[in-house]
């Protein structure tokens, strides 16, 4: 078959796959896909394909590992469909920029399964409706909050909601710790919430090393960003 037909008979959806189904380094109980790092697979002008990568952070020393395997992973995709002249490459790309919001809920679950506690709050951009608030800023103009990058698709501009009043300087130290408390991961061996960091470092980068209360054992914890 010739490339350019080859090229036409690609599926891009199943190259997507490839990539994201590639393990972490770090990280193999979880895939690429599971960290929402593969934002995309598509043809280049010049034929190639393109896989678009976005770290986790600015110099992850696994960045360079994770572009060879999603290489390897989509080339034999490739090599599979018969279609193993056409060049694979990868790219990064920093918008939108990555958070632990990116990690799937399997994701999550499958990092709380092998002991290591997920980042706290939910996966936030598993595609489907965006939710918005109306409210109001101190003109009776009324603003929307939340989903910005739809806005900005859409060509709208985003207007800052007011910001909240300072509260009493006695009462903000007691809401500060209210919210280091909410935020702080459960145990994923016992579930509970009372745990405490032991070091702000873990096994990789990207996690602090904390200990249970209620059942004794320590555990990694992803950091929320």
């Amino acid at each position: 078959m010739a490339i350019v037909e080859q090229r036409m008979a690609l599926d891009l959806a199943a190259l997507e796959a490839a990539a994201s189904a590639v393990p972490d380094p770090e990280l193999p109980v979880v895939t690429l896909g599971d960290l929402g790092i593969i934002r995309g697979v598509s043809l280049a002008d010049d034929g190639a394909v393109e896989v678009r990568i976005t770290p986790t952070f600015v110099g992850c020393p696994a960045t360079e590992v994770i572009a060879t395997d999603v290489r390897t992973a989509v080339a034999n995709r490739l090599r599979e469909s018969g279609a193993s002249e056409i060049e694979v490459r990868t790219r990064t790309a920093m918008s939108p920029p990555w958070s632990t919001d990116w990690i799937s809920a399997a994701g999550r679950r499958k990092l709380a399964e092998h002991g290591i506690a997920p980042p706290t709050g939910a996966a936030r951009h598993a595609g489907g409706p965006v939710a918005v608030t109306i409210g109001r800023v101190g003109d009776g103009r009324a603003v929307e909050s939340g989903g910005a990058s739809d806005r900005a698709s859409a060509g709208s501009s985003p207007v800052s909601p007011s910001p909240a009043p300072h509260p009493p300087f006695q009462n903000r130290a007691a809401q500060a710790a209210a919210r280091t408390a909410a935020a702080a991961p459960a145990c994923p061996r016992c579930g509970s919430a009372d745990t405490r960091e032991i070091s702000a470092f873990g096994s990789t980068p990207c996690q602090s090393l904390r200990a249970c209360r209620a059942c004794g054992e320590p555990f990694g914890a992803i950091k929320s960003l």
